[in-house]
């Protein structure tokens, strides 16, 4: 029987990756790349690239979440002008 490492793709992963959106694949590629990097068994040699890895990662995942943050405020800010124009909404101009 074949040990599992920490890195291995489980079902689980696998089956948060296969809805298709990025940002979900991304958090499974971090969680990998956090896992071989704590493992015992990572040579040394691999700390560094795992490291540029890791960081680009969490930069995507930081640009997606800001992104996601603008849109929110820009739909807030349109929900709030339409609002206040539907305020100004008077029953007796029609």
């Amino acid at each position: 029987m074949t040990k599992n490492r920490p890195h291995d793709l489980d079902a689980d992963a696998f089956a948060s990756m296969a809805d298709g959106r990025f940002i979900d694949v991304l958090r499974v590629v971090r969680d990998r790349l956090m896992a071989v990097f704590m493992a015992e068994d990572t040579p040394a040699t691999a700390i560094a690239p795992i490291s540029r890895s890791l960081v680009d990662v969490a930069k995507q995942i930081d640009d997606i979440h800001a992104a996601e943050d603008a849109a929110a405020g820009e739909i807030a800010a349109a929900m709030k002008d339409t609002a206040e124009d539907a305020g100004e909404f008077n029953m007796n101009d029609i």
